[in-house]
C-alpha cells in the first residue's frame, strides 16, 4: 500500500508532506461545488419548465448588473474580514439562502419572479464561489506549488459535480424540485467542519505583494488595463478571445436548454440536467487528473488554446446540420467539461507570460467587465431573436462567431 501510495504521489508530482493538504482542499472543493451543481440543477429546471428557454437571455443580461453590485460588496468584505471570515460569512449565507428557497418553493414556486430570483442566486453562487476558494487556496499554496497542485484540486471540485449530479438525479423522483435548496443549505453545513480542520491543521504562507492585488481606484484600474492591452497585443488577444469563448457559450448553453427543456417537466428536467452534470463532472475529472497537462506536454499552451474553440465551432456545425438531443449533448459537455477543464486552465497559463503587475490588471479586467459584458450582449441578441429564428440560424450564427474564434486563438499561438 505504501509503494502504490507512493508511485501515485510521484505520478501526480505530489511531495510527500503534501498529500493530505492536496486532499483536504479537494474535498473543500468537491463540497463547494457539490452544492453548486444540486443549486445549478435545480434553479435550470425550475426555471425552464416554469417560464421556458426564451427568458434565459434575461438572466444572460441580468447576471452582469448582479456582479457589478456584488463586486464591490465581495471586495469590501475580503478587506475587512480576510479570505477566512469571508468564507464564513459565505457558508453562513449557504445555509440560510438554500433553506429559505426550498421552504419557500412550494409557495411561491410558480411565481415570474419568484423563479428569476432563483436562477440569478444560483449563477451568482455559481460565479463568486469560485472566486472565493481559490482566494482561500492562495493563502496556502505558493505559486509554484499552485502549478504543480491546483490541477488535483480542481479534480476534487469535478468529483463534487458528478457527486451532486448523481444526488439530483436520484432524489428528482422522490422530493419536489425546489426542496432541492434545501440540500444545497445542508452541504454548505456539511463544509463547516471541513473550513474549520483547514484553518486548525494548516499555516498561512506568508504573501509580501498582498497589498499589491489590492484593488484600486476604478479609474486608476481602467487607466492600467488600457495601457496593457494598447502595448502588448498578446494581451488584447487573451481579452479578445476570453470575450468571444464567454459569448459562445452562452449561446450554446441556450441552444442546449432549448432542447432539453421541450416537453419536459421540472422534475423531468432535475432528473436529466443531473444525469448529464454527473457525467460531466466525470470526465472533467478524467481531463484534470490525466489529460490536460499531458496535452500541453504534447502540442504546447499556444496550440492548446485553439483546442475548444476548434471544438466549439464542430459542434454548430453539427447543430446547423441535425438539431436535436445527440448535438445538445455534445454541446453540453462541451461548456461543461471542455471549457472548464481545457480553456480555463489553458488561460491561466497563458496569463503567467504577462508581466505581474499587467497579468493581474488584465485578470480583474476579463473577470469582472470583458466575460460578464459577453454574457450580456449574447443575452441582448437572444432575447431580440427570441421567437423569430429557426436552431439553424442560431447556429450559423454561432458557427461563423466561433470561426473568428479559431482565428484568435491561432493568432494567439503565433504570439
Amino acid at each position: 500500500d505504501t509503494a502504490m501510495s507512493t508511485r501515485i504521489a510521484r505520478f501526480f508530482k505530489v511531495l510527500p508532506d503534501e498529500g493530505g493538504k492536496v486532499l483536504i482542499f479537494a474535498l473543500l472543493a468537491g463540497l463547494l461545488q457539490m452544492g453548486v451543481a444540486i443549486g445549478m440543477v435545480a434553479a435550470d429546471s425550475m426555471f425552464l419548465s416554469g417560464l421556458g428557454v426564451e427568458q434565459l437571455p434575461l438572466v444572460f443580461i441580468a447576471m452582469p448588473v448582479v456582479m457589478a453590485v456584488y463586486a464591490p460588496i465581495y471586495s469590501s468584505l475580503l478587506t475587512r474580514l480576510g479570505s477566512t471570515g469571508l468564507f464564513k460569512v459565505t457558508l453562513g449565507l449557504l445555509i440560510v439562502g438554500g433553506a429559505l428557497i426550498g421552504l419557500g418553493a412550494e409557495q411561491f414556486g410558480e411565481q415570474r419572479a419568484f423563479l428569476f430570483a432563483v436562477k440569478i442566486y444560483a449563477g451568482l453562487w455559481f460565479i463568486a464561489l469560485y472566486t472565493l476558494f481559490w482566494n482561500l487556496a492562495d493563502d496556502y499554496f505558493s505559486i509554484q506549488d499552485g502549478k504543480r497542485l491546483y490541477g488535483l484540486i480542481s479534480a476534487g471540485s469535478s468529483a463534487g459535480t458528478m457527486l451532486g449530479g448523481v444526488l439530483v438525479t436520484t432524489l428528482a423522483g422522490l422530493v419536489p424540485t425546489g426542496k432541492l435548496f434545501l440540500l444545497w443549505a445542508v452541504t454548505a453545513l456539511l463544509t463547516w467542519p471541513v473550513l474549520l480542520w483547514v484553518l486548525m491543521r494548516f499555516r498561512r504562507i506568508d504573501q509580501n505583494d498582498v497589498q499589491d492585488d489590492a484593488p484600486g481606484s476604478l479609474r486608476d484600474s481602467l487607466r492600467m488595463v488600457v495601457k496593457a492591452l494598447a502595448g502588448s497585443r498578446f494581451a488584447l488577444l487573451i481579452a479578445l478571445i476570453c470575450f468571444v469563448m464567454v459569448a459562445l457559450t452562452s449561446l450554446l448553453e441556450y441552444l442546449s436548454m432549448g432542447v432539453f427543456a421541450e416537453t419536459r417537466s421540472a422534475t423531468e428536467l432535475a432528473q436529466l440536467l443531473g444525469g448529464l452534470h454527473a457525467l460531466a463532472g466525470a470526465a472533467t475529472l478524467l481531463i484534470n487528473l490525466f489529460l490536460f497537462n499531458r496535452l500541453v506536454g504534447w502540442i504546447g499552451v499556444g496550440a492548446t488554446a485553439v483546442v475548444v474553440p476548434g471544438c466549439y465551432l464542430a459542434i454548430f456545425v453539427l447543430f446547423f446540420l441535425a438539431p436535436g438531443m445527440p448535438a445538445a449533448v455534445v454541446a453540453f459537455f462541451a461548456f461543461q467539461s471542455l471549457f472548464v477543464a481545457i480553456e480555463y486552465n489553458n488561460i491561466n497559463l497563458l496569463y503567467n507570460a504577462l508581466p505581474n503587475q499587467t497579468r493581474r490588471q488584465l485578470r480583474t479586467f476579463v473577470e469582472a467587465f470583458a466575460e460578464p459584458l459577453a454574457t450580456a450582449t449574447a443575452g441582448v441578441l437572444l432575447f431580440q431573436a427570441a421567437g423569430q429564428l429557426e436552431t439553424g440560424s442560431y447556429a450559423l450564427a454561432g458557427l461563423l462567431v466561433a470561426l473568428g474564434a479559431v482565428g484568435i486563438a491561432t493568432w494567439i499561438r503565433h504570439a
